[in-house]
């Protein structure tokens, strides 16, 4: 959990001024959408790289303020045990970055 929280700090943090316009509610739902595709590419065996890279295409419906979350929480992803990568994960996610 320690990783996950210290994962929001730097999302926030990095788009600091536009996520502060931007509820936190939104906030965490659409990052928690991109924990939760990442998850899915992962265990399909994309790499990191590529995983970004889908992600941050125009075609992803990932725009504006969440495209710089996109590097740092697919490193997450990619830095957990696979055995906890599930759909409870982004919940666990989501769940953390609501109390943060």
């Amino acid at each position: 959990m320690l990783r996950v929280s210290i994962v929001i700090s730097c999302v926030m943090a990095l788009g600091a001024p536009s996520f502060a316009s931007t509820p936190r509610e939104e906030s965490c739902d659409v990052t928690s959408q991109i924990v939760s595709q990442a998850i899915v590419a992962r265990l399909s065996g994309q790499s990191s790289d590529a995983v970004k890279e889908t992600l941050a295409s125009e075609g992803s419906g990932f725009t504006g303020v969440y495209v710089v979350t996109i590097p740092p929480l697919v490193d997450m992803v990619f830095s957990m045990e696979e055995s906890t990568l599930s759909p409870q994960a982004a919940d666990t996610y989501k769940e953390q970055c609501l109390n943060y």
